[in-house]
């Protein structure tokens, strides 16, 4: 393939096309990123038991907990720490009751039991108490063996309100054990917050993280050229059960102990020890603008109407709850980010000072807030559109203003599941009949087979309208591109994702930032698959994704040319018609002018016939409960569309790709009961319900021809050239870049990165080599199945 470079079309790239996303699913956070190692340590666990037909929230206030003997303590409620966190643990025992012993047993699952792994030797370990008399606490680790730790002695004062106790304690590196401490003496006390952080936890040179730590080899492996965090969901912020579970910012900063945990709708304790302060100290150290996503008073949608057919659980715009969890919440976090402290307005001067007393004096670098998660339909709007009018009208300093101009910060709107493009997918054609200065988010799970398709996706979208951020996606191999999702990552997903992603940065006037999505997960702790990032209590596995996107967030310019090239053939071909039991009584094709084609069918199920047609009109005996038809297929089925009918009146519109039937459009048609017509003209299929003489079409979709074998990119800066080009072929292909005189020097000097797939579907093979060219003309071999990124000195 030959690829024409030319300097007068040079357009800006997006600046901030490549980020990360982080949620707490899969541990992530907790038993990930956090460094705590400890479990359910403030003994307010609780999750939402989605095994019951009545969802609700469960409280397990010993799990990862034992207490010996257990008749000497409880966990109540009498003694609060905070009103966030109002349950202890409460030990009561006399001179002759002889010890207490209290195990907790981490994150780590070893030998089907849970376990601390101390990845280091040294550790801070701490927990508040308050007691009526003098007592002693003895801290060790019991190893897995049997064996313990040097143990620590506390001799603790009697005292009426809460002391934190911090100590230094000593493990035996790389092993797996088990905390424990050894209450001693007649006592009535209260414990909570226990803590064990390793001393090799994440340290800054520029934010102290006063508060929560981070686990430094995870904080590590994100540092790989991306320009933006959105945190912290997701799912995460939305909640489940009711608007008591709604993802509160404010209850995640300050002292731990003040912290509010909630259960997270992946099935675990969200603890809150890492919070807003610590993801925003995060960004600042990673060179990452924060994109917090705040919900609009709307729970999961997907979990409470899609999976439970429930209906939406949602805080009207009238509500005082309503301006208090999102409207007031939305201020106070631009307040908290940028606000001074100084300010005349009193609710900015609060919040700013929080951010002060945090450890942080200047502000955050805060441009975009996301307003909803994956949401769609009219009561998604309706809170969106209350939210965004009564910001833009807040009462700032006693006056009506637009505190969001006032503070520089662009919203993020969303296009929901929905993965239908631009034109056809009805979030998106309401965002931009009323927010076109906004970006849009949308979401997408699919198979290798879309991606592909998808690399001309945005090349069909309105470059007046809004921008595009694509906020989740992944390549799911094992998908079926109907709703089946998951599959490992391999370096299938990750070849089809790198021709995606090239489309991306063809589209800069488009496309605005994107991220994959899920970062993390903890081995033997997945919600989710397939994930960037695979680690366990001492490992962490790179993915093929995460190679890909290192390399290209690496390797990226600030101007975007499109590599050009002619395409050739047009969409036409046979029609393929499926029979069932005789409810397709006659099918009638049309040539290009619209004139009867004279075709005899046979009496097989199926019947295939090389036609120059571009529609087809197939009349039914009765009403058709399914049918299929294809469209524009070629005799080798390797490229065409289809038409599926399904017996719950539902209308899939199909492309093979890559010899992969998939769906790239689905609506609900309704019932059929005369005839159906299809029409193809090289740009858009349409679907007409025909009824007598009159015809309601039912679906216009625009189509793109994908069957190239190599898909490309190019950017560039002042000193290098930036060409990424991907082999989807089993076979070597040869491409050839005509590069524009006025782009590079005559003789062509820079390397090739290529990645290919190793022995093993999951492992990854790196090669570099030097490549040189003269009059401008680079040439490349391909490897088979190939990511390559050629960088070129200009």
């Amino acid at each position: 393939m030959e690829y024409a470079i030319s300097l007068k079309n040079k357009r800006p790239a997006s600046p901030m096309l490549y980020g990360l996303f982080f949620e707490d699913i899969n541990h992530s956070l907790d038993g990930g990123l956090n460094a705590n190692l400890l479990q359910n340590g403030n003994f307010e666990f609780s999750y939402f038991n989605y095994n019951s037909l009545q969802v609700q929230r469960n409280f397990d206030h010993f799990r990862f907990w034992s207490i010996e003997p257990q008749k000497l303590a409880s966990v109540t409620d009498e003694k609060p720490i905070h009103a966030n966190n109002p349950h202890s643990l409460k030990i009561y025992m006399g001179q002759d009751d002889g010890d207490v012993v209290l195990r907790n047993f981490g994150y780590e699952l070893k030998d089907n039991a849970n376990h601390i792994f101390l990845p280091d030797g040294a550790f801070e370990c701490s927990f508040f108490y308050c007691a009526d008399n003098c007592f002693e606490v003895e801290c060790f680790f019991e190893y897995a063996g049997g064996s313990v730790s040097k143990s620590v002695i506390l001799q603790l004062e009697k005292s009426d309100t809460y002391r934190q106790v911090k100590f230094a304690l000593k493990g035996k590196k790389g092993s797996y054990a088990t905390l424990v401490f050894k209450v001693k003496g007649a006592l009535q006390g209260y414990f909570t917050n226990f803590r064990l952080i390793p001393n090799n936890y994440f340290r800054s040179k520029k934010n102290g993280y006063k508060y929560g730590k981070l686990n430094a080899a995870l904080v590590k492996s994100l540092d790989i050229g991306a320009k933006f965090l959105r945190f912290p969901g997701g799912c995460l912020v939305e909640g489940d059960v009711s608007t008591d579970f709604l993802y509160e910012w404010e209850k995640t900063i300050g002292p731990l102990e003040t912290r509010c945990s909630k259960p997270s709708v992946w099935n675990y304790l969200q603890s809150n020890e890492i919070g807003f302060f610590e993801y925003f100290c995060l960004c600042e150290d990673l060179g990452l603008s924060p994109v917090p996503v705040h919900h609009v008073g709307l729970a999961c949608q997907i979990r409470s109407q899609v999976f439970r057919h429930s209906g939406y659980i949602a805080l009207h715009p009238s509500s005082n709850e309503f301006k208090q969890k999102v409207v007031s919440s939305v201020a106070h976090l631009l307040y908290f980010a940028k606000g001074d402290p100084a300010s005349k307005d009193k609710e900015e001067s609060l919040w700013a000072q929080k951010r002060v007393e945090s450890g942080h004096p200047k502000p955050f670098k805060l441009q975009f807030v996301a307003l909803g998660n994956e949401n769609w339909d009219t009561t998604y709007f309706r809170n969106f559109n209350a939210a965004v009018n009564a910001l833009k009208k807040y009462n700032y300093a006693g006056k009506p203003t637009d505190i969001l101009q006032q503070f520089g910060i662009t919203i993020i709107t969303s296009a929901g599941v929905d993965i239908n493009p631009q034109d056809t997918n009805p979030s998106w054609q309401y965002i931009v009949q009323n927010y076109k200065d906004y970006i849009v988010d949308e979401h997408v799970y699919n198979t290798p087979e879309w991606f592909v398709d998808n690399f001309y996706r945005y090349d069909h979208y309105d470059k007046t309208q809004c921008k595009v951020f694509s906020g989740e996606y992944a390549c799911h191999t094992d998908a079926d591109g109907k709703g089946l999702l998951g599959g490992k990552n391999n370096f299938t997903s990750a070849l089809c994702e790198a021709v995606y992603l090239c489309g991306l940065e063809n589209n800069p006037d488009v496309v605005h930032m994107s991220c994959y999505a899920p970062l993390f997960v903890k081995k033997y702790h997945s919600n989710w698959y397939p994930d960037l990032i695979e680690f366990d209590a001492d490992k962490i596995t790179y993915t093929p994704s995460y190679h890909l996107q290192s390399l290209f967030m690496q390797n990226y310019g600030k101007y975007s040319i499109r590599p050009q090239f002619e395409k050739t053939g047009k969409i036409k071909g046979s029609f393929v018609v499926k029979k069932q039991e005789n409810v397709i009584q006659k099918t009638t094709f049309f040539d290009a002018e619209g004139k009867i084609i004279d075709v005899k069918l046979d009496d097989e199920c199926e019947s295939e016939k090389e036609l120059d047609c571009y529609s087809a009109q197939i009349d039914f005996a009765g009403v058709p409960t399914s049918f299929t038809v294809g469209l524009a297929v070629n005799k080798h089925q390797d490229f065409g569309f289809y038409l599926h009918y399904t017996a719950d009146q539902h209308l899939f519109i199909e492309k093979i790709v890559a010899g992969k039937r998939m769906t790239f459009e689905h609506l609900y048609a309704g019932s059929l009961t005369q005839s159906v017509k299809f029409s193809i003209d090289g740009k858009q299929i349409k679907v007409f319900a025909v009824c007598g003489n009159r015809q309601k079409q039912i679906a216009s979709k625009v189509v793109w021809k994908t069957q190239e074998k190599t898909f490309s990119s190019l950017t560039f800066d002042k000193n290098k050239i930036y060409i990424k080009v991907v082999n989807i072929s089993a076979k070597p292909e040869e491409v050839e870049y005509k590069l524009d005189p006025a782009l590079v020097a005559q003789n062509i000097e820079g390397r090739l990165v290529c990645l290919q797939e190793g022995e093993e579907a999951n492992k990854v093979v790196k090669s570099t080599k030097t490549i040189k060219a003269s009059a401008n003309n680079l040439r490349l071999q391909l490897a088979p199945k190939s990511i390559n990124v050629v960088t070129i000195d200009r």
